[in-house]
This record gives structure tokens, C-alpha cells and sequence, in this order.
């Protein structure tokens, strides 16, 4: 990963192959597999955030301190896109202005599940800022803030565009570049937008409209890559609700836009698809946690 004084910025492009994981949501067991499968010197693994807050079953041989430790471990091959879990994570440690940083620590406690656990921390009051200076110390102390702090906004090939809710299909992508790497400029600075207010979160890494869409994104002809919508085809409410075009199929227009997430925590327990851009294929990583719980099948 970069070091720690470059956070943020625009990673150029260093390999000629990749392969682009989405959210992982803590499930070490899976992101294990691809690093048997897929580790070498001469392929970049692209993760597109979301790689903690583990939702349903967490324990010592599977959780988010697992994930990001193999992450750290993968040292300069390892790229990552900033991602809304990360994000929110980050502004409760480090936005500067205090009225803000108490919003992301409010919203904090809301969506993490099995974070405190993950590190063997239980503090009673999860938005105590108190706890979250515990859990900042200690992923601190493992190298893990350093790799959180040395998320991308995006990041660009000659092949392919990665980011981790997809990007606006109704702006030209070198407007979009361009706001994010304004973006990139202030969170260096610490300088975390107000969450909640008039001015959107950038969509980019928190629009479910972007993830779940099927338009083509104007103003390339890159192939775009997004994780964030775990299910692409969704039938409740609020998913009916925000009127967006939805498919089943995760590569559309002939190859030009790949959707990646799945629901891959427990009960749901879905498999890991990855994509390669050698062959522009996916590639399905068999949950280990679904498999474990299939009845098994007895033979005479």
C-alpha cells in the first residue's frame, strides 16, 4: 500500500494485470482464497472498500482485523478505493472540525457490526468517543490506519475505471475525475464533508443509484467497475422507492460496466465474484461459510 503521507491520492497505474474484488465486509476466509489463487508479483489486487464492518457471524478465523492484516500484507500490489464504511470510519477519526466529526461517529455506531469484536475490544458505549479512540489506537498499531489513509478516490488504467459505487452515469467521467481529486485534495487536509447536509456525499462512493443503474457512463470508453449494491435486483421498499434501473446480469454493455457486490456476510452467505482484466471475465469464489453450512449428503 502507499505510505501514509500520500493518502488519498491518485495511484498510477504500476501493473499490467488486475483483478478487482468488491466489498468484502470483513470475510478474511474469502479474500484468503483469492490470495492463494491470484498472488503474484506481476498482478494488482484492486479492492473497492467496503472491507469492514462485518454484518451476521464474526470470529478469530474470520473478521475485519483478518481482512485488512492480509491487505497490509500484500504491500505494494494491494490498491484500494475509498469506500462509505471506510469513509465514515476515517471522518470519526481524523475530520478536524469537531461538529462534524461527532455526525460520523453518530452514524458510526448505526452501521458497524462486529468492528470492536473483530479486535478483541468490547466498550459499552460504541459512540463514546472514548471507544473509538481505543479502536483508532489499536488499528493504528497494526498498520491498519495507514492502509485505510492510503485509499484512492478512484483509480484508473488504460483498460478500466474502479471506484466503489460505480460512477454518474449522467456526468462526463473527466468532471467527475475532477471533483474527486478535489475531494482527495481536502480529506488530506482532514477536511471531511458535513454529513447529512446540503451538499451530497460524494456519489461516486455512497450512491446506490450509481451501483444498481445500467446506463453507460458517458465520456469514456473505459470499461467501469463498482461493488456497494448487493443486490441487483432488489423487491423491497425503499429499493423500489429510488426508481433506479435495475438488472441481474453483472457485465453490461458488451463488457463496458461490471457490478461486482454481493451479500456475502451470514445468513446470506453469497460467493465472492471477482473480475480480471486479462480476459475481462468473472471470476466466483466459493463462500466457505455457505458451504460449511449445506447439509451433506450421505452416501451407503
Amino acid at each position: 500500500m502507499q505510505m501514509e503521507d500520500s493518502c488519498y491520492s491518485q495511484i498510477e497505474q504500476k501493473h499490467e494485470k488486475h483483478i478487482v474484488i468488491p466489498d468484502l465486509h470483513g470475510e478474511s476466509q474469502l479474500l484468503e482464497q483469492v490470495i492463494d489463487k491470484y498472488h503474484d508479483d506481476e498482478t494488482g489486487f484492486v479492492f473497492l472498500g467496503d472491507v469492514i464492518d462485518q454484518k451476521g457471524v464474526a470470529d478469530k478465523h474470520n473478521n475485519s482485523n483478518l481482512t485488512i492484516s492480509h491487505i497490509r500484507d500484500l504491500g505494494e500490489i494491494a490498491i484500494m478505493t475509498m469506500a462509505n464504511h471506510e469513509f465514515v470510519m476515517q471522518g470519526s477519526f481524523f475530520a478536524k472540525d469537531q461538529e462534524i466529526q461527532d455526525q460520523y461517529t453518530e452514524y458510526w455506531s448505526m452501521i458497524s457490526e462486529n468492528s470492536f469484536e473483530a479486535y478483541d475490544l468490547h466498550p459499552e458505549i460504541r459512540n463514546d468517543h472514548e471507544a473509538m479512540g481505543i479502536l483508532k489506537l489499536t488499528m493504528e498499531e497494526l498498520g491498519h490506519l495507514a492502509v485505510l489513509r492510503s485509499t484512492t478516490m478512484y483509480y484508473e488504467t488504460d483498460l478500466f475505471i474502479a471506484t466503489h459505487a460505480g460512477l454518474d452515469p449522467k456526468a462526463p467521467w473527466e468532471l467527475q475525475r475532477e471533483s474527486l481529486d478535489i475531494l482527495a485534495a481536502e480529506l488530506r487536509e482532514d477536511s471531511f464533508p458535513y454529513y447529512g447536509g446540503d451538499k451530497p456525499l460524494p456519489s461516486q462512493i455512497f450512491s446506490i443509484h450509481n451501483a444498481m443503474g445500467t446506463a453507460k457512463v458517458k465520456g469514456t470508453d473505459k470499461i467501469t467497475l463498482s461493488g456497494h449494491a448487493h443486490y441487483l435486483t432488489p423487491s423491497s421498499k425503499r429499493f423500489v422507492r429510488l426508481d433506479t434501473p435495475t438488472s441481474p446480469e453483472r457485465i453490461l454493455h458488451d463488457g463496458k460496466r461490471v457490478r461486482l457486490a454481493s451479500q456475502v456476510n451470514h445468513p446470506a452467505s453469497h460467493d465472492l465474484h471477482i473480475w480480471k482484466d486479462w480476459d475481462q471475465e468473472i471470476d466466483i469464489i466459493p463462500n466457505p461459510s455457505r458451504i460449511q453450512r449445506e447439509p451433506q449428503i450421505k452416501t451407503a
